[in-house]
């Protein structure tokens, strides 16, 4: 009995850790006082410098570089 709990939680960590998002797919980072905005997947992101979930700023076709704060 507990090798088939080994076994499900090697299952459950091992699918957790391949859903992760590779961090090396972002591109041309640019960071202000408060936020940090990105490149992902030819779309330009922004996120909190605290943490928490970064949200799509643009999703036109064609792809987006260098997204820049004014300063």
């Amino acid at each position: 009995m507990k090798k088939a709990y080994l076994v499900l939680t090697l299952l459950f960590v091992s699918g957790f850790i391949n859903g992760q998002i590779s961090g090396s797919l972002m591109q041309h980072p640019d960071v202000s006082d408060a936020q940090i905005t990105f490149v992902y997947g030819d779309d330009m992101w922004i996120a909190s410098k605290s943490g928490g979930d970064a949200h799509p700023l643009s999703s036109p076709d064609g792809a987006e570089r260098y997204p820049r704060f004014l300063s």
